[in-house]
């Protein structure tokens, strides 16, 4: 049996020297950060991905049946929360001339997204008006050429699923919605 070595403390260096490596490093980068940041769902997205790291951080470790040797197992994603929305910023001009272009609103209105409302506001997904967004007369929620859209879980769960690649042409049942519950 090999001898356990120590644990090495690491820190991220940049030319402005040392950060430590923990949790609230990277809590302050929200809204200064992310231009896309909206008040409760990026914050319930940032702890959803933290979960997920954990669940891969600790697999069950598992036997390999024929040689007895430890193996990583299936991450656990019961701990995981579950999204209640999807929100996306829907681009409204095109980038090079800057002319108007609704095609990504329609693209998305096809996958039952809506336009964020003034009634969302103070939903737990939707905690603030974000920095530089103003409401429009036709009700939608702009940042610069951007429009803020919705859908809901069970939605959000069906283009993710209908956006995945098969694996293979033999396996149809990979790519069920239903595999996809509580995952997204």
């Amino acid at each position: 049996m090999s001898q356990k070595r120590e644990l090495i403390p690491t820190t991220i260096r940049t030319e402005f020297g040392e950060v430590l490596d923990d949790p609230e490093f990277y809590r302050s980068m929200g809204a200064a950060m992310d231009h896309t940041y909206v008040a409760g769902y990026s914050d319930m997205r940032r702890e959803r991905d933290v979960a997920i790291a954990k669940a891969m951080r600790s697999r069950l470790m598992d036997r390999d049946p024929e040689s007895g040797a430890q193996v990583l197992g299936a991450p656990d994603f019961h701990n995981v929360p579950t999204l209640p929305v999807r929100l996306q910023w829907a681009r409204t001009s095109r980038v090079i001339s800057g002319q108007p272009d609704n095609t990504k609103e329609v693209e998305y209105g096809s996958q039952k997204y809506r336009f964020v409302a003034k009634e969302d506001l103070g939903k737990p997904w939707f905690k603030s008006l974000p920095a530089g967004a103003a409401w429009q007369a036709d009700g939608s929620l702009k940042k610069g050429d951007t429009t803020l859209v919705v859908c809901d879980a069970k939605d959000a769960a069906r283009n993710a699923a209908s956006n995945a690649e098969p694996i293979s042409p033999d396996a149809p049942a990979l790519m069920e919605p239903s595999r996809f519950r509580g995952m997204l």
